[in-house]
């Protein structure tokens, strides 16, 4: 039995050969992460969480000690409104009082944004008289989010740092996929803060879990549109107005390679699907329910054409009668949460010896959150309705009201700033020919057609074959 807390532990000792799973990196092209207790390294698997493993006598036997679903068969649900965000208010001011504890300066990651806005107001509340340190990113990007910082640092009165880094998130790719030992496309950003961080705090506190307990992506109402809409149409109907406009696009777009409507036949695919796993998967990002792309992205080979779909991981949370947008928040926190989201975050911070806590993923304020009905999140249109409703008399209207914003880099602007020609570089043919898993033909098509921001999909299977890339010239062509 080999154990570590990262895979390079495994590795060093040189009884384990960095190998690729194949399965694990089919499900990353798909998700942009791996969900479930698989690594992209053959043969290592990952403790699943709330689990202890005892190995006896040359047995190993894994067991649960927590589960969030065996936990809310005995919760109460909720359902009054104000009760609710009374309640709501206390949690979350708990949650913060509860992880302030260090013997280390403690700082605030302050993004602007309502999750980081809540935890500068309650380290405030907390600590009257403390010099709070907080700090914001910008990397001259769309998404830049200076402004509301800096009215929350006012706010607040904290002392306010604003990092300035690159925008240019390939720079140092291979370093950081040594760190994450696995390609992400979304990691980079959090590298660079914790960077900057690092060198003036050794604790700090995130924002991770707001917008995934409380509905609070703009994704999150289109899945309730498209549930509703799946819930007026008999199936059957869908599938009659559907089916054939799927078909045509699919088609056209692989026989006449217009890559540009890649968007048009992921929309037709999804509402084919509405109300399903896959009517959750295909918009964050999932392809491979749609054949014809696995022949267009991968080489034909034993490998490549025996792939298990994406899917298995999430079928499990669409099939019980609650409401689909619960399903998708449950589906998300059992899989993205912990195996995209909260890796990134522990990985990047660690690498610069950082410690990152996420007080909105407190235990109880998690139980108590999905113990409220999902449609409560999201009412009369509006994102986190119950968080905002909670916070109002701690936080400026401006706040409270502002768009979710993604914190991350246009993939078409990527690749007309470095993505292409980083390709060119390192992706040619010869070295696809060599790694054995990508369609040459398919790279090629894309470099070769005018730059679009109609072709982002591209782009980020583009960006996901050249981490991969990086990331078999870190391992397995080491170890």
């Amino acid at each position: 039995l080999l154990f570590a807390s990262e895979a390079k532990g495994i590795l060093a000792t040189g009884l384990i050969k960095a190998e690729t799973n194949i399965q694990s990196l089919h499900d990353s092209m798909n998700l942009r992460y791996i969900p479930g207790n698989d690594t992209l390294f053959a043969g290592i698997k990952r403790l699943p969480p709330g689990h202890f493993m005892v190995y006896q006598n040359n047995e190993m036997k894994i067991k649960c000690y927590y589960d969030l679903q065996t936990e809310l068969q005995n919760s109460q649900s909720q359902s009054n409104e104000s009760e609710i965000t009374e309640k709501l208010e206390y949690l979350i001011e708990e949650a913060v009082r509860k992880q302030l504890i260090a013997d280390v300066p403690l700082g605030v990651y302050l993004s602007g944004g309502m999750d980081s806005s809540a935890l500068t107001v309650f380290n405030r509340k907390f600590r009257p008289n403390d010099d709070i340190p907080t700090y914001t990113l910008e990397y001259n990007a769309e998404c830049d989010e200076l402004p509301d910082a800096e009215i929350m640092a006012r706010h607040c009165n904290t002392n306010h740092t604003v990092c300035s880094v690159s925008a240019d998130p390939l720079a140092r790719l291979e370093e950081l996929i040594w760190h994450l030992e696995e390609p992400k496309i979304n990691a980079m950003q959090g590298f660079l803060l914790a960077e900057q961080v690092s060198k003036h705090v050794k604790v700090v506190h995130g924002g991770l879990g707001g917008d995934e307990l409380f509905a609070g992506y703009k994704y999150h109402e289109y899945m309730g549109l498209l549930n509703s809409l799946n819930k007026s149409l008999p199936m059957g109907l869908m599938r009659n107005i559907y089916s054939p406009v799927s078909a045509g696009l699919n088609f056209l777009q692989n026989k006449l390679n217009l890559l540009n409507i890649e968007e048009y036949t992921r929309g037709a695919d999804m509402l084919l699907a509405a109300g399903t796993a896959d009517g959750y998967l295909i918009p964050r990002n999932a392809w491979d329910m749609n054949p014809r792309k696995r022949h267009s992205i991968y080489q034909s080979s034993e490998q490549t054409n025996n792939l298990l779909p994406v899917g298995r991981h999430f079928t499990k949370f669409f099939n019980n009668s609650s409401s689909f947008l619960n399903q998708v928040l449950m589906a998300e926190f059992h899989t993205k949460m912990i195996n995209d989201l909260l890796l990134n975050d522990d990985r990047v911070s660690m690498a610069h010896g950082l410690e990152l806590r996420v007080p909105l993923l407190d235990r109880d304020l998690v139980e108590f959150a999905f113990s409220i009905p999902a449609e409560m999140k999201l009412k009369k249109d509006v994102t986190k309705y119950l968080m905002k409703s909670a916070l109002e008399k701690y936080l400026p209207q401006k706040i409270l009201n502002k768009p979710k914003a993604g914190f991350q880099f246009s993939s078409y602007k990527q690749y007309q700033s470095g993505l292409k020609q980083k390709i060119e570089q390192q992706l040619t043919k010869e070295r696809v020919a060599e790694l054995g898993i990508f369609n040459y033909d398919y790279i090629d098509k894309i470099l070769a057609a005018n730059p679009s921001p109609k072709l982002r999909w591209h782009y980020f299977f583009l960006w996901q074959m050249l981490g991969f890339d990086s990331w078999h010239k870190v391992f397995v062509e080491r170890y």
